[in-house]
């Protein structure tokens, strides 16, 4: 079996809800590292969503995504072997009380990375369509302070429009209540302002529609006081809820 040739090293996580998994293995003779996304799919639907990765992930270049190397199957089990990425996610990263500089210049910076990141995969017209802090890894050094980003799971980027979408409070509004329309880089820009709020005050902005569901209720920013106001201004302009307004929401970070 081609798992033998791989054993596991670690476990980066086990979803049963998503049935979804990966690990950090090592080839047994080679000596090198990879990342192993493990999919168990109840049906054979699930099968062109695999492929239509795989080809999201081998046309963009190392700097933006995981390279796929290998596709495998074990009954319902499907495994791809991607590139390893050093670091952690961005969900796993602790960080001190807003009143440290240091640690809020370490957030401005990851921010900015991220942005940029965003902005390169823009460039090659893919929309990640699932930003959020379990699919970004922050590569840092000794200290904390960061060296590199890079933005893994990109399992919606090549995907017809689904029910389902993205993730809770990360997806854009017309993720989750425009079904019938094509999507665009907006969607990325404001789960990106998502992040950036998660990055400094340690959770998304909780946001409902209003009572015609053609805005939200309220917009509540929680920001430490050291921020220059215009950084309160743009991330307001990212959670826009109708992306179609004219400068209302940017297209590019």
């Amino acid at each position: 079996m081609e798992m033998n040739m791989y054993p596991v090293q670690q476990v980066i996580y086990q979803s049963p809800a998503t049935q979804r998994a990966f690990y950090r293995v090592k080839h047994a003779q080679l000596g090198i590292q990879y990342g192993l996304k493990e999919i168990t799919l109840a049906d054979g639907k699930g099968m062109k969503e695999i492929l239509n990765e795989i080809i999201a992930l081998n046309r963009l270049p190392f700097s933006l995504a995981a390279k796929c190397h290998q596709h495998w199957s074990e009954g319902n089990k499907h495994f791809l072997l991607l590139d390893w990425i050093e670091g952690k996610p961005l969900s796993q990263l602790e960080f001190s009380a807003d009143t440290d500089r240091h640690e809020l210049a370490k957030q401005l910076k990851i921010a900015e990375m991220i942005g940029r990141k965003i902005m390169q995969l823009h460039r090659y017209r893919v929309i990640h369509r699932d930003i959020k802090p379990e699919n970004v890894v922050v590569h840092t050094d000794k200290s904390g302070n960061p060296i590199d980003v890079n933005l893994i799971d990109f399992g919606l980027a090549n995907q017809p429009r689904q029910l389902e979408e993205g993730t809770a409070n990360y997806r854009a509004p017309e993720q989750e209540y425009s079904r019938g329309e094509n999507l665009s880089y907006a969607c990325d820009i404001f789960s990106f302002s998502q992040l950036i709020h998660y990055l400094l005050a340690g959770t998304p902005v909780m946001l409902e529609p209003n009572f015609s569901g053609s805005d939200w209720h309220a917009v509540s920013l929680a920001l430490p006081r050291e921020l220059p106001p215009r950084l309160e201004i743009v991330l307001r302009q990212g959670l826009q809820f109708n992306y179609k307004k004219v400068s209302v929401r940017p297209t590019t970070p």
